[in-house]
């Protein structure tokens, strides 16, 4: 700061008052031959006392040439300095806190004390990346001086990759040649990974895979309020504005009020009594609507997890360097073809659900307790241990013949969407 003007209108002021600022500082005035006053010069000195606002690393005074000076040399500058602080308020200052040459001093052993105190740290730091930067190299492998010996390296690197993938395929990770690899995370283990995500889609379909979850009335002269639910629609594309949501729950009775009305204006050549099979066909492409979305999702989460395992895989293998040139340029593209490839293929073993007619070769449809109940025998109905049979129900709460015309078509519908489960939740597994 200088001593020309008033220490506390200088901005610096306000630094030097910060405890934490403060004790890594050290204060230097400058034109102490400027000071106005003989009082202004002993604030100054007061000040540089280190005793009213106290500095860390103290305080100091130094004099430089005026600009009216003719001799502008370092010799100069210094006696002259010398000669102001030999007399006058300045004198009454240690020597040590006075001039250029104390400053050099303090400076020096400032920086000297600050490397001292450094330079464990950094020899540390150094010799830590050091020792990366070697194993880095020792990752790079052999020194490869022509095209035959890069061929050699990546053979190495093939069956290596070979190897974990075959072992992870097979579940097999207790090899003692492998096992640190397997031993880094589960999600180094892809086939108990894959069987996980296969599982869990396994139990959506089963679950939540249905749009629509019907439910029954709650007694025999009340029925359940409906949910905030859309109308179910049985005509292409098999459903309505809000086909995002879902499953939604609803009534038997809103579901057959639904049905019924689409299946009076779409009656074809059956007899009143039979169901006729495009209402049963419409029932479940309505119902299985979520199962393409499902199914992706299946895909898209196993093909990350696969993409996981080959980046950890080939990094563990290969090393930072080379993993990374490998992973971008060969095995991210052809993992992204085979998911085109496989996406493709959910297609193809999706339409027989999305678009064929109800077929089935499974003899386990025509055995379903559901098909076979006779609605008259109370005693078979109590011992069914199958979903609700809406026929049954809806002769029971004395629904009318259209609605338990819908009831009967429901009934088969659902049948058919618990044989086609089994073949849905198997498909996209395989493709793994």
């Amino acid at each position: 700061m200088s001593a020309t003007s008033d220490f506390q209108v200088q901005s610096v002021g306000d630094l030097m008052r910060s405890p934490d600022i403060a004790q890594r500082m050290m204060g230097v005035v400058t034109k102490p031959d400027g000071a106005l006053s003989q009082d202004d010069a002993l604030k100054m000195v007061d000040l540089a006392s280190n005793e009213d606002l106290k500095l860390g690393l103290g305080w100091h005074i130094v004099r430089n040439l005026s600009h009216g000076e003719p001799d502008r040399s370092p010799k100069h500058r210094d006696s002259e300095e010398r000669k102001f602080f030999a007399t006058g308020v300045w004198s009454r200052l240690p020597c040590k806190d006075l001039g250029i040459e104390s400053l050099r001093q303090k400076l020096c052993q400032r920086l000297f004390e600050s490397i001292k105190r450094d330079l464990p740290q950094l020899i540390d730091e150094m010799t830590s990346q050091l020792a990366a930067t070697r194993r880095s190299i020792d990752q790079l492998g052999r020194v490869r001086k022509n095209a035959k010996d890069c061929l050699w390296y990546l053979s190495e690197i093939k069956s290596s990759m070979h190897q974990l993938a075959s072992a992870a395929s097979e579940g097999v990770y207790d090899d003692p040649n492998i096992s640190a690899f397997f031993g880094k995370g589960d999600f180094t283990k892809l086939r108990n990974l894959i069987t996980i995500r296969s599982d869990l889609f396994n139990r959506e379909i089963r679950g939540t895979g249905k749009t629509y979850v019907v439910s029954p009335e709650t007694s025999d002269n009340e029925e359940m309020d409906d949910y905030d639910s859309p109308e179910p629609v049985f005509q292409p594309p098999y459903y309505s504005s809000r086909h995002d949501e879902g499953p939604y729950n609803i009534t038997i009775q809103a579901y057959c009020n639904a049905l019924s009305t689409a299946m009076t204006q779409n009656r074809g050549k059956n007899l009143p009594d039979l169901p006729n099979f495009r209402d049963i066909q419409a029932v479940f492409r309505s119902q299985s609507i979520r199962w393409n979305g499902l199914a992706r999702t299946h895909v898209e989460a196993c093909f990350d997890d696969t993409l996981t395992f080959m980046s950890e895989a080939i990094l563990h293998v290969a090393g930072p360097y080379t993993s990374s040139r490998l992973l971008e340029e060969y095995i991210r593209p052809s993992l992204e073809k085979r998911r085109a490839m496989l996406v493709d293929k959910l297609d193809e073993l999706l339409w027989p659900f999305a678009e064929c007619h109800p077929i089935t070769a499974r003899p386990e449809y025509t055995t379903m307790p559901r098909l076979l109940l006779d609605f008259n025998d109370r005693r078979q109905a109590e011992k069914n241990d199958s979903a609700t049979v809406w026929s049954r129900h809806a002769q029971r709460y004395r629904f009318t013949i259209d609605h338990i015309h819908a009831a009967h078509v429901l009934d088969r519908a659902e049948a058919y969407y618990e044989v086609c489960t089994q073949r849905c939740t198997l498909v996209p597994s395989r493709q793994y």
